[in-house]
């Protein structure tokens, strides 16, 4: 029996991390016209993972297939192309690998440790939003035109969503990716793919990933194109540390969010001037689209510690996530 699911997670507004596990359909197999292909933008190459079966599987291969799929999908929507992102490609090709050899289909993996953490803990600093998606019954034997046809199959299934329940379609052709991270895994008869889609506006200087409760970390850094987007704040999140989950807790479908409370760090407002809270605001912004912002943990416990950065386009444009920062306090 063939399986095929799909998975989303990905920032909803300015306040909440939401994410989907929605089935796609079991033992089914739907035709996709490709779009036709337009030249994709530079890329970085990372080693896809190895699969596990008989056959060498050139599986780069089978991503340059994907990226220059992805694009020309969005291009049909007016959106830009996205880069393919070294650091993306490996933490995805490692989701996917793990979750190939172990038969399971989870945002999560065995460390519970969510995509945003297996990002920023391996130093990367782009808001990210995941797919994952999976097919099991695939053949030992697989050539790799199968595999091939499978994967695009699986992005396909994404892309073709439609309203209200298109979460994967709307996170392949947000206007607002500039990057992608793509990861395959063959093991046996299982396939997974993994994409972590990245907004990529602010440059941050490297920071440890790893801090004591009592400890103060100074967060500089500058817009990328600053002529064209400004800073507008950040948010704060503490979540208790993760712990060792089971193949049986990560098959199991649910969503999962930042923690709701929120601690709203605002630009410092000039001349000695208040917002309507009294406050004067936290983030000290410089010429030249520069920050710097003190980033304490005033629970003083142990958790991840996550701050994501909002711009926005001009004076009037709707904030978005633009980065995030994720440190490890114990």
């Amino acid at each position: 029996m063939r399986r095929v699911l799909v998975g989303l997670l990905g920032l909803v507004g300015l306040l909440e991390l939401a994410a989907l596990a929605t089935p796609a359909g079991q033992g089914r197999e739907r035709a996709a016209a490709q779009p036709a292909a337009q030249k994709p933008a530079p890329s970085q190459k990372a080693p896809a993972a190895q699969p596990a079966n008989d056959a060498k599987l050139d599986l780069d291969a089978v991503r340059d297939a994907l990226l220059t799929v992805i694009n020309a999908q969005r291009a049909q929507v007016g959106a830009p192309p996205v880069a393919l992102d070294a650091l993306a490609s490996e933490v995805a090709a490692a989701h996917a690998l793990d979750m190939a050899q172990h038969n399971y289909l989870s945002h999560w993996n065995r460390d519970g440790w969510l995509p945003y953490l297996r990002y920023g803990l391996r130093g990367g600093t782009d808001y990210s939003a995941e797919n994952v998606s999976m097919l099991s019954g695939l053949s030992p034997r697989a050539t790799l035109a199968e595999v091939r046809a499978a994967a695009l199959r699986l992005h396909q299934l994404m892309h073709d969503e439609t309203p209200p329940n298109d979460g994967h379609r709307r996170t392949i052709l947000n206007p607002e990716h500039t990057h992608v991270g793509l990861g395959l895994a063959v093991v046996g008869k299982e396939l997974r793919l993994a994409q972590e889609f990245l907004s990529r506006y602010v440059r941050l200087d490297p920071l440890p990933a790893k801090a004591r409760p009592t400890d103060r970390l100074t967060v500089v850094g500058r817009m990328l194109d600053p002529a064209e987007f400004q800073f507008y704040g950040a948010l704060a999140r503490h979540e208790p540390l993760p712990q060792p989950m089971t193949v049986d807790q990560l098959r199991q479908p649910r969503a999962y969010a930042l923690p709701e409370k929120s601690r709203l760090l605002k630009p410092r407002l000039a001349d000695g001037a208040q917002y309507d809270d009294g406050t004067t605001g936290d983030i000290e912004i410089g010429p030249g689209g520069r920050f710097t912002l003190e980033l304490d943990f005033p629970k003083r416990a142990p958790g991840i510690y996550t701050t994501v950065i909002f711009i926005q386009r001009g004076l009037t444009g709707n904030p978005f996530p633009a980065a995030s920062l994720s440190v490890w306090v114990e």
